[in-house]
């Protein structure tokens, strides 16, 4: 038998994409968004161990970056995810 692609499945409820900071880029211009994949790489590779959450090198970049985000959301009228604004804290 063979496998059916899950838009051809009856009754099966769809999967969505849990919200990632990193693949957003709403507002973000290309040379912010190179600049700081290059950091992020970066400090993965080369930085030291992962840390507790405010020591961590990888977490203070991706907060820089969800401020961002939410200022591009704003900026272009839009309404921001629930889960960015849970990440900011805002």
């Amino acid at each position: 038998m063979t496998e059916q692609s899950p838009q051809h499945r009856p009754n099966t409820p769809t999967r969505q994409k849990a919200y990632s900071v990193v693949r957003d880029k709403t507002g973000l211009g290309a040379w912010f968004r190179f600049q700081w994949r290059f950091i992020y790489i970066a400090s993965c590779t080369f930085g030291p161990a992962s840390r507790q959450g405010t020591l961590d090198p990888r977490k203070q970049l991706q907060k820089e970056r969800a401020v961002k985000l939410l200022q591009g959301y704003r900026n272009t009228g839009q309404q921001p995810p629930a889960e960015l604004l849970a990440f900011t804290g805002l």
